[in-house]
């Protein structure tokens, strides 16, 4: 997945959408489990490791609390 990709920022900024603050999103392929908060547009990643996830998360403006 390309960070730059629009399509994948689009993607994205999409499924978040769907999502309630405090909502939580399992990534399969990594199986890393994302928890989100929309107010602060910031995410905490648990589990394994997705490096594209967070470079796309990174472009649309979200950060990762640890």
């Amino acid at each position: 997945m390309d960070s730059n990709s629009r399509e994948a920022q689009d993607w994205l900024r999409r499924h978040l959408d769907m999502l309630k603050d405090g909502g939580q999103w399992f990534i399969p392929r990594s199986y890393a489990l994302v928890t989100i908060n929309k107010a602060a547009k910031t995410y905490t990643m648990r589990g394994g490791e997705d490096l594209p996830t967070r470079e796309v998360f990174a472009a649309i403006g979200w950060s990762e609390r640890k």
